[in-house]
């Protein structure tokens, strides 16, 4: 499926087109510690959409975030431990794997 249509459902579930792809991203990243550049790079999306769904995992406690050294410019998250991870990840392979007929 195009992610046009997973992005469709995305909202149409979550409220953000982008919610759905940058949790199952997540889901993935091991070990737990990221930032916005790094996962808005791997998911080829613009750092802001991918900073807004952090900011949206932050305050639903899902992901923590960390101190930030002197100097340090890029804010870093941990990923908490829960089924939402795990659901986002199965969910997304279930919309990719079905097609949506035109309507």
């Amino acid at each position: 499926m195009p992610n046009d249509q997973v992005r469709e459902i995305s909202k149409a579930l979550f409220g953000s087109r982008y919610r759905l792809e940058v949790a199952a991203a997540l889901a993935d990243i091991e070990p737990s510690v990221l930032h916005v550049r790094g996962l808005a790079e791997q998911l080829a999306l613009a750092d802001n959409l991918v900073r807004l769904e952090l900011l949206h995992f932050e305050g639903a406690h899902l992901l923590v975030r960390l101190p930030r050294p002197p100097g340090q410019q890029q804010q870093h998250f941990e990923r908490m431990s829960s089924a939402y991870w795990q659901l986002a990840r199965e969910l997304l392979e279930e919309v990719r794997s079905v097609a949506i007929l035109p309507r």
